[in-house]
């Protein structure tokens, strides 16, 4: 019988779900992105809950073995390879030149953001102490390199940002992946080592801080500052194919987030560390930016994981209220975490941080903090901790009257609730701007009755064009200007920046 040749199994489901929904997305991107304003997250994750275990069920993750072990291991090779990316792509001594900015930003957002979402999550979540609800905001801490490289990586609507905030963004956005640690395995070692100060101060000191992220860091600058030399030395003697060139950053982030894993430091942060080394120079960046190779293998994983994420969100535990979660209260709390988790800081760090220059990029700033790969990381790490005290996810679950029991089953639905809605909101800026754009417009529009016959028209013919691009003029090192003008296209008054 011919029906006896079908072999129909979970993975070859899989590999025809992602491929034909790639195939369709593909074919209409265009259209999607700029006309829709729906980008490839949404759509995919969208697509991961139609064809998941709880709608057609035919991408079932939870099939497939130690679901949290995969899952940690499948966003680990995501991260790494988008965070070395970012770093690889950021103009040629970037830390160097804009290091102390980005310090103080890093910090006191992170700091600022955890401890107020924490309080918050606390509040609206019940059943949990406040420590615990620390280990939860920590997981969400850190924004998302993958969903910000969607939105001010290599998109039409990156054009209309200035390139320092784009630079900033994506650098915050692939540095504090790694720097969430300290934050996390301090709330870790809060519940573990309750009553005992001396043992907290010790690990987060010598295990999380100086081994984790200090050496971590060193292990990330020698592994890159070593893939430049090497890469260097291959270009002079005319050694490396074009292909391989292309690929040479993915194998080594691949080699520092493995060799990082077994040394047991902060792989993330290793990834970050040995980009920046490895572009130090802006030779890589240069060679390689022609291809744009690195914008197609972050398409692919974007889609690839984010089908991947909408089939393993726990759909029916976001109103379970045996654990006291509510649909309401997460809604509630996703709203209030998105406004005040970044805005406040970074408008009140606005002085300090030289390449934001206006409150209206300041504001940007700090809406823009997505919560997405990063924090589904940093969530299977921190129950695996919590769980079993070891890294490494195992399948067993905890029994109801197990200790960190209530802390390891609410921060899977919390985190992913807040993944989803980061998506939507975050996803949505570019249409809430053309939006905001367009009602601009007719306010101007409006008031030309007020102008003269010939002011009226100059005005006219100016809005004639889109309206909506910010242009960045490089004059190079020591050349900026002050002095503003009137853009042709959208007559608006615009600053000329280096």
């Amino acid at each position: 019988m011919a029906w006896e040749q079908l072999w129909i199994s979970r993975p070859h489901l899989a590999y025809a779900v992602l491929g034909g929904f790639t195939i369709v997305f593909s074919l209409v991107s265009l259209f999607v992105k700029e006309k829709l304003y729906i980008g490839e997250a949404s759509a995919a994750t969208l697509v991961g809950l139609i064809f998941g275990p709880h709608a057609a069920d035919l991408v079932n993750p939870m099939s497939w073995g130690n679901t949290d072990y995969i899952t940690l291991e499948i966003t680990r090779v995501v991260l790494v390879i988008q965070i070395f990316s970012v770093a690889a792509e950021l103009p040629a001594k970037f830390m160097y030149y804009h290091g102390l900015g980005l310090s103080l930003l890093l910090f006191w957002a992170m700091t600022f953001g955890w401890i107020v979402s924490s309080v918050f999550i606390w509040k609206l979540v019940p059943g949990l102490r406040w420590v615990e609800s620390l280990v939860i905001s920590a997981c969400i801490t850190a924004t998302d390199p993958v969903l910000a490289a969607a939105i001010i990586g290599k998109s039409k609507f990156a054009s209309k940002i200035p390139a320092r905030i784009r630079d900033l963004l994506s650098a915050e956005s692939a540095c504090n992946d790694g720097l969430a640690v300290p934050f996390t395995y301090l709330a870790i070692y809060l519940i573990r080592y309750e009553g005992h100060p001396r043992e907290i101060v010790k690990n987060l000191f010598c295990l999380a801080i100086l081994y984790q992220c200090v050496f971590g860091v060193f292990l990330g600058i020698t592994i890159g500052y070593l893939g430049r030399k090497l890469f260097n030395l291959a270009q002079t003697y005319d050694l490396m194919d074009r292909e391989s060139l292309l690929v040479f950053y993915i194998v080594v982030a691949l080699f520092g987030s493995g060799t990082g894993s077994i040394l047991g430091v902060d792989d993330l942060l290793v990834s970050f560390a040995a980009g920046s080394a490895f572009s130090w120079d802006g030779l890589y960046l240069e060679r390689a930016e022609e291809a744009n190779v690195s914008a197609v293998v972050d398409y692919l994983l974007n889609i690839s994981y984010f089908v991947y994420f909408g089939s393993i969100v726990p759909w029916d535990m976001f109103n379970a209220v045996d654990i006291g979660l509510s649909a309401w209260k997460l809604v509630l709390l996703a709203l209030i975490l998105l406004a005040v988790r970044r805005i406040p800081i970074i408008c009140a760090l606005k002085p300090f941080v030289r390449d934001i220059h206006t409150w209206r990029e300041a504001l940007f700033c700090g809406h823009f903090g997505p919560i997405g790969v990063s924090a589904v990381f940093m969530t299977i790490l921190v129950r695996a901790e919590l769980a079993h005290g070891d890294p490494i996810p195992s399948e067993e679950l905890l029994e109801s009257n197990e200790e960190n029991y209530m802390v390891v089953t609410v921060i899977w639905p919390v985190v992913s609730f807040m993944i989803l809605t980061s998506i939507i909101v975050h996803g949505s800026s570019i249409a809430i701007y053309k939006l905001y754009r367009q009602v601009s417009n007719l306010g101007v529009s409006r008031s030309l009755t007020s102008l003269s016959p010939s002011t009226a028209s100059a005005q006219k013919s100016a809005e004639n064009g889109e309206g909506d691009e910010i242009e960045m003029i490089e004059l190079g090192p020591g050349k900026s200007v002050g002095e503003q003008f009137s853009d042709r296209k959208s007559a608006r008054r615009v600053s000329i920046a280096v």
